[in-house]
Order: C-alpha cells, then sequence, then structure tokens
C-alpha cells in the first residue's frame, strides 16, 4: 500500500514538472493582421511596463523598439552594443505566461534592419548576436524541450482573424483530437527555414494542381502563398468546377464557397510515412462584412514551394523545434481554445 502511494505522488509530481515546463501564451491579433502577445517587464520603478510582442520563426532575434530612457524605467539592465544587429543589448526581467524569466534582447538604433520591430524570436538560427527566446528559456529550466506549438480559434464574421494560444515547450496533447498523434516530419533542407517536403501531390478536390516539393510556414501572415506557377492551376480548377470568382488587385473574391472542394496535400513525415493536410474550404477562405468571400491564397515567384500562412493554425496544431530542426503537426481537436487560458 505505501509503496503504491509512493508511486501515485511521484507520479503526481513527474506530471506537475511536465506542466511547469510549457508556458501557455494567450495570442491577439493587431490592427495589421499580425498575432501577438503581451509580455508585463518585473520592474522596481513606477512606471506600468508592458510590450506587445510578434512571435517570428524567420530569421529573427529578440528585438524591442525602445529609448534608453524607456528601458531603465522599465527596469532592464543594459550589456553592451550589438554590432551585428545594430542597437544595444539588454536583460529585464518579464512575466510569460505563469512564469518569471529574465530575457535579453536587442534596442535596434534607426541604422538597424529591425528597427520598429517587436519580436520573439523562436527560429532555428544559432548566433551569439542574435537572442533566441527558445534557448534562454530552456537554459533556465522554464520549458522542457526547444519547441513553440501554435493553436488558434476558428474564424466567425466579427473576428475575422481569430485568436488562439502558443505553447512553448512541450506539446498540450489536450488540443489533438483524439485519435490522432503528434507528427514529426522531414526536415526538407532549408538554411534556417522550418521546412518539410512534400510529395507533389497537390489537389483541389481530385484536380491536380501544378507540383509541391516543399512545405514552409508563415505566422505572421494568415494568407497561403503558391508560385507563379501553382496559383494559376488552382484558378483554372475553379473554372472547371464552374465556380464562380472575380481577381481584383491580386486578391481572389467569391460568391459562395459551396462548390469549394478541400486542398489536400500529402507531407512527408520522419519515417517516410505520408501525412495528409485537407485543407476543407472554411479554412483556406475568410467570410468579409459584405457577405463576399476572400481566397486565403496568394502567389509569388518561389518555385515548388507553399507557404502555409497562420490559417492552418485554425484546423492543424502545429510545432516548431528548434534542436531538431523539424515541423511537428496534428489534427486539432475542435474546440474553444481560448476557454482554456
Amino acid at each position: 500500500m505505501q509503496r503504491n502511494l509512493i508511486k501515485f505522488c511521484l507520479s503526481l509530481a513527474l506530471i506537475n514538472l511536465a506542466l511547469a515546463q510549457t508556458l501557455v501564451v494567450p495570442l491577439s491579433t493587431n490592427q495589421n493582421g499580425k498575432l501577438y502577445f503581451t509580455l508585463k517587464y518585473i520592474q522596481y520603478g513606477f512606471k506600468d511596463c508592458q510590450v506587445n510582442l510578434i512571435p517570428s520563426i524567420q530569421a529573427c532575434t529578440n528585438v524591442v523598439t525602445q529609448t534608453a530612457q524607456e528601458a531603465t524605467e522599465c527596469g532592464s539592465n543594459l550589456l553592451g552594443p550589438n554590432t551585428q544587429v545594430k542597437g544595444d543589448d539588454y536583460l529585464s526581467t518579464f512575466q510569460i505566461g505563469d512564469q518569471i524569466t529574465q530575457l535579453i534582447y536587442t534596442s535596434p538604433n534607426k541604422q538597424s534592419s529591425f528597427y520598429g520591430e517587436n519580436e520573439l524570436c523562436f527560429s532555428i538560427l544559432n548566433s551569439e548576436l542574435e537572442q533566441n527566446a527558445l534557448d534562454q528559456l530552456f537554459k533556465q529550466q522554464l520549458i522542457s524541450e526547444k519547441s513553440v506549438f501554435f493553436s488558434l480559434n476558428t474564424q466567425n464574421l466579427n473576428q475575422p482573424i481569430p485568436t488562439g494560444r502558443m505553447d512553448i515547450g512541450a506539446p498540450d496533447t489536450s488540443l489533438i483530437k483524439q485519435g490522432s498523434n503528434l507528427v514529426y516530419l522531414k526536415s526538407f533542407g532549408l538554411e534556417n527555414i522550418y521546412s518539410a517536403p512534400a510529395n507533389r501531390d497537390l489537389k483541389f478536390g481530385d484536380v491536380p494542381l501544378s507540383n509541391v516539393q516543399v512545405v514552409e510556414f508563415d505566422i505572421e501572415s494568415r494568407f497561403h502563398v503558391l508560385s507563379i506557377f501553382t496559383f494559376p492551376s488552382l484558378l483554372q480548377a475553379l473554372e472547371s468546377q464552374g465556380i464562380e470568382y472575380f481577381y481584383q488587385n491580386e486578391n481572389v473574391f467569391l460568391p459562395s464557397i459551396e462548390k469549394l472542394q478541400d486542398i489536400t496535400l500529402s507531407l512527408i513525415a520522419e519515417d517516410s510515412q505520408p501525412f495528409v493536410v485537407r485543407l476543407s474550404p472554411q479554412y483556406y477562405t475568410q467570410q468579409l462584412p459584405n457577405g463576399q468571400y476572400q481566397l486565403l491564397f496568394k502567389k509569388q515567384i518561389r518555385n515548388a514551394a507553399i507557404i502555409f500562412g497562420n490559417a492552418i493554425f485554425e484546423q492543424y496544431y502545429i510545432g516548431f523545434n528548434k534542436d531538431r530542426q523539424q515541423v511537428a503537426i496534428a489534427e486539432k481537436a475542435q474546440q474553444n481554445i481560448s476557454s482554456q487560458i
């Protein structure tokens, strides 16, 4: 009996440790349609200090655009100049999720390409002069792995761009659809970019579209991006199905999504098995206040690539692991995740 009690207590301790090693951060949407979250400075002064930061998985660094006076008033400590980013490095204490952490960030000067930005970086990049939140949080033992996961609420008319949550550290398996598992995808091997290979079988319903070889992700834009070769093949598929649309200022609008079909693409898991991403019409369109629908696809010059925008996080729970340089993905349980934060 006593041995069973000890095992039970150890199990509870392990569970509590695992929970403590994931930081759950609510996400909002700014006026430019970008996801952001708010960090509060834990400072000793009189000023009510907080900053809205955009999470980034691209080529990035931790940056807060502020004056030296603002940094001092919010309790940040000057570490010295950062010649690569062009600015000054600071150490400050923040509350992130339900934990207190010290983060190093750069305050860029006007000559820096980062000037005007407020970002927290979760990229693959490794550099002594570029700050990465995953490295810093892991070193402080606040997270159990160098990963960040995203999950967004489903859109509605009153909130066309959804909000949701960001899990820094281990994934929250309660957000995964029952019967599904988190799958790690092979890395395509693009330098400093989270990417995965695809099986070139992008389809609109049963209609094959132009080949796609590599998948990337852009959490800072709602729109998915297709190459200048694949995008026209999607429009041709709409026409072949008798689906009415009109093209204006590089955007596609539809009076109805009734005839739209699922868009599918097989990604390659690390065990070489296919993982099929299936985007339902409500996850690649958004309804506008005038009742029309906008297609959440844009085109760009790059060939044989698809870049999934953050609309995909409404349907899939997706993470980015810095150490493995891999993407993890699972079909998401359809629920109101804002109530879980």
